[in-house]
Formats: C-alpha cells, sequence, structure tokens
C-alpha cells in the first residue's frame, strides 16, 4: 500500500466520512460474505476513484476476519491464476456479487411476508 493510501485510510475524514459510512451500513451492518458477522471495514474493490469512492462500485462492507481468513487468499489465488487486473476484476465482480445476492434475499424474505400479511 502506497504512503498516500495509508494516510487516507488512517484519516479522519476516512473514518467518519459518508461513504465509508454508507458502506457499513449497505447490509444493515454485515458482512457482505457472511452476513452472520458483523461489518468492520469498508473494503476497497478498487482504487481507481480514491477519495471519490461509491458504495458497491468502489467499496463493500467486510467483517475483519472474513476479509483476512477469506478475501486476502482469494485475491492471492486469483491473482496467481489470472494475473493481476483480471484477477483483482473477478474478485471485484465477487464481492460486488455478493452484495447483490444478500439483497435479493432480503426483498425476497420482505416480499414473503408482505404476501402473508395480505392473506
Amino acid at each position: 500500500m502506497s504512503p498516500e493510501y495509508r494516510a487516507y485510510i488512517n484519516s479522519p475524514q476516512w473514518k467518519r466520512g459518508w461513504r465509508r459510512g454508507l458502506t457499513l451500513r449497505l447490509l444493515f451492518g454485515r458482512d457482505c460474505i457472511l452476513p452472520i458477522f458483523p461489518a468492520h471495514d469498508a473494503d476497497h474493490i478498487t482504487y481507481r476513484n480514491l477519495t471519490r469512492e461509491l458504495p458497491l462500485r468502489d467499496l463493500v462492507p467486510l467483517n475483519r476476519i472474513v476479509h483476512r481468513q477469506v478475501i486476502t487468499p482469494l485475491r492471492d489465488l486469483l491473482r496467481w491464476l489470472l494475473g493481476r487486473k483480471l484477477g483483482n476484476g473477478v474478485l471485484a465482480w465477487f464481492l460486488r456479487g455478493c452484495v447483490l445476492f444478500w439483497w435479493g434475499v432480503i426483498f425476497a424474505i420482505v416480499a414473503q411476508i408482505a404476501a402473508l400479511m395480505q392473506s
């Protein structure tokens, strides 16, 4: 990680910023891969828009343990198999897909509850 990135991530603007806060609430404060865990970090899935990140496009909510035990090894494996650029792209696609999957599950549950309440 570059010194500029480290300074940005450790800055009060990042820690209290709306981008990080909204990302952490994207799945009601839950991890995007295993929602049984709380999200601690708004993880960058791309660094192209640093300081102009948007949730889901550039950031996803992750638990520290999931990040360390799942994402880091998966990223390293994908980079080894596919190369750095394609591996990062596949990982970004996977993480965005996880968020969208869980939003689909939430929508389906809410639709089922609404249908039960109407009958």
